[in-house]
């Protein structure tokens, strides 16, 4: 009698009930979570979806604000359990990772060989399959555009049932659709992915102080024409009338073969940790808890003021130079941990801007009017210059933009919520954009409205053709 090979059958991948949060800490919701570890898994997960009438969405690292990592009472699939990094050319400085692979993990593989991923976000603890399905910005995009420019292809699973090997040359609609489409699409399993040839392990950084809201655009301008390779300002929102919009820029530029004599010795991830202590002296890791006693108005409207000032006092109003490693410089959100809970009990909520050049100044002014008059002044805010893109549901425009942080009570939510619409009816009505990894109050409506009939039409066509049953 000869024996019979009989195919096991891979079995389903656990689904299980989870509560899941927002970064921000502001929404949350109960998901069927899936750990995948395969493009199988995958595909498994889409057929559980379709029998059981559920939608399908993604999970990185939990590092989106808002709400858009969440799924109530449908299926998450959270990629932790696909985080390697595939195969890495230290000649050529391309990656192939999975999509759980954090932007931490790469450049602990990559800086010792004299590279430093293209675009970064302000925290190293984003996936590589998050900031590709958001087409994340750096410090850098008005010069060097969003990650999906050194995006080189992806292999993605399609609820179709298809695993695709998608590159800009082989179907250039999927992937101008995918990249910034956030997930809609289908899902990456590999991502290929160039990365930036560097010659030191620190950037050459100005730093300068602007008075007002008119000086920190005229003095992003110059440094926008002095070709540095980033810049980025803070703005302190509780400034009025002739101190509005004041702030601080801080532009950085790579350095050059030979410009820095410890260069290459910085290249190690030692160099470039961030430091524990302020000073040398009170740990990092307090300073949420310290914060608490400020996290009012009052609190928020103090530190604000002392920033602005502490800068002026020690830096002086001249414009100053110093070196600081690549990571010291891009990942700021990450020298005090867990900095999120002086927020607490409520959270956080972001709400981003993006304008366009010629009405960015004009709306910011009258958003930070509005802010005051409500009482509902955001407590941080991070200024930005863009360029558009080839993404077609890029957030991206020749312009601005402004992140505003904003902490979140029961007593203050509705008026929040409602303060938002009209800041993107502003962005709207001036031809801005938004950005889904960031916002969880823009509507629908104003989507629409912001990318017009004719992308959303294109965009939907692509997503008939992969994802015929809308999962």
């Amino acid at each position: 009698m000869t024996d019979l090979h009989v195919p096991q059958r891979r079995p389903r991948p656990e689904t299980v009930d989870e509560p899941r949060e927002g970064w921000g800490m502001s929404t949350r919701s109960l998901c069927r979570v899936i750990h995948p570890r395969s493009a199988e898994d995958v595909l498994e997960a889409f057929k559980i979806a379709e029998e059981g009438g559920l939608t399908v969405a993604h999970w990185g690292n939990g590092r989106s604000y808002g709400d858009a990592a969440l799924n109530e009472s449908n299926l998450l699939l959270d990629f932790s359990q696909m985080d390697r990094i595939l195969e890495w050319d230290p000649e050529r400085g391309i990656a192939r990772v999975q999509p759980g692979v954090t932007l931490n993990k790469l450049w602990r593989r990559s800086l010792p060989d004299g590279w430093w991923p293209s675009v970064v976000t302000g925290t190293m603890f984003t996936t590589i399959g998050g900031i590709t399905a958001a087409n994340a910005h750096g410090k850098n995009n008005w010069k060097h555009g969003p990650h999906g420019d050194y995006v080189l292809g992806f292999t993605l699973v399609t609820p179709d049932g298809q695993v695709r090997e998608v590159t800009r040359e082989s179907d250039p609609d999927l992937f101008h659709a995918t990249v910034g489409g956030f997930g809609w699409t289908g899902t990456f399993v590999e991502i290929t992915i160039q990365l930036k040839k560097v010659h030191s392990g620190r950037l050459e950084v100005e730093a300068c102080s602007a008075d007002d809201l008119a000086e920190m655009f005229r003095l992003f301008e110059l440094y926008n024409g002095a070709e540095w390779d980033y810049v980025v300002g803070w703005v302190d929102a509780f400034a009025r009338g002739s101190s509005l919009g004041r702030g601080q820029i801080h532009a950085a530029n790579y350095l050059k073969p030979g410009q820095d004599p410890d260069g290459e010795r910085m290249f190690t991830p030692e160099t470039q940790e961030l430091p524990p202590r302020m000073y040398g002296i009170l740990p990092f890791s307090w300073l949420h808890v310290l914060g608490r006693p400020f996290s009012t108005r009052l609190g928020w409207r103090l530190i604000n003021f002392g920033r602005f000032h502490w800068m002026r006092l020690t830096e002086g109003s001249e414009k100053h130079r110093f070196r600081q490693p690549h990571v010291q410089f891009n990942h700021l959100l990450d020298f005090v941990p867990n900095w999120k809970f002086v927020t607490k009990p409520g959270g956080l909520i972001q709400f981003q801007l993006f304008l366009p050049k010629s009405s960015a100044q004009q709306v910011t002014r009258r958003v930070f009017e509005l802010s005051q008059a409500a009482g509902l002044e955001p407590y941080l805010v991070v200024m930005k210059r863009h360029r558009a893109d080839d993404f077609w549901l890029s957030h991206a425009v020749d312009g601005y933009s402004f992140a505003l942080d904003f902490m979140v009570s029961d007593g203050n939510r509705q008026d929040l919520y409602q303060l938002t619409q009209v800041f993107a009816d502003l962005v709207v009505e001036a031809g801005g954009r938004f950005y889904f990894a960031k916002d969880s109050t823009v509507t629908g409506k104003h989507v629409r409205r912001s990318l017009g009939d004719t992308v959303l039409g294109r965009f939907l066509a692509v997503k008939k053709r992969v994802d015929p049953k809308n999962l």
